[in-house]
């Protein structure tokens, strides 16, 4: 048995969302003869249109989608700049998750000892100095950790 955790409903959604259903698909993410800098001399485009469309991609790659993670964190880094090329490129990721919508994490499950346990902490204004709050949580399937998260808050 297994857990496959995959966000194809959620591609489909926001593939249509951004008028890019009739997009042609393909299989590699990013054009690497196109460097991804703040300015190559491109015209402008739609700021908002591009946050919301990069904040998007954000959202799939952290849910299920490892592979683009890295490449969705480059066209983040420039959501101010909203270029031709960098809407270009973060069109390019959709049209690749188009093509693999299906794609997902998968955990095998064998027995008991592969059940889903969470953890979690939180220790409000705990931090003697600074009066900080401090949280977090990890879950792990039997003994592989499958996500986690800490942080620390101003009171």
């Amino acid at each position: 048995m297994t857990i496959k955790v995959h966000q194809k409903a959620c591609v489909e959604k926001i593939v249509w969302r951004y008028s890019l259903s009739n997009a042609k698909t393909i299989t590699v993410p990013s054009d690497v003869s196109v460097p991804l800098v703040k300015d190559n001399g491109s015209s402008a485009v739609a700021k908002k249109l591009y946050q919301s469309m990069a904040g998007a991609l954000l959202y799939v790659s952290l849910g299920a989608r490892p592979d683009i993670t890295h490449l969705v964190g480059v066209v983040g880094r420039f959501l101010a700049a909203s270029k031709h090329y960098l809407m270009t490129a973060v069109k390019r990721i959709f049209c690749h998750l188009k093509e693999t919508s299906d794609l997902g994490l998968v955990y095998p499950v064998s027995d008991k000892k592969s059940s889903l346990i969470g953890y979690s902490h939180s220790d409000w204004a705990g931090h003697r100095d600074n009066r900080y709050s401090t949280s977090g949580y990890t879950f792990l399937i039997g003994d592989k950790l499958i996500g986690w998260r800490g942080e620390q808050k101003k009171p």
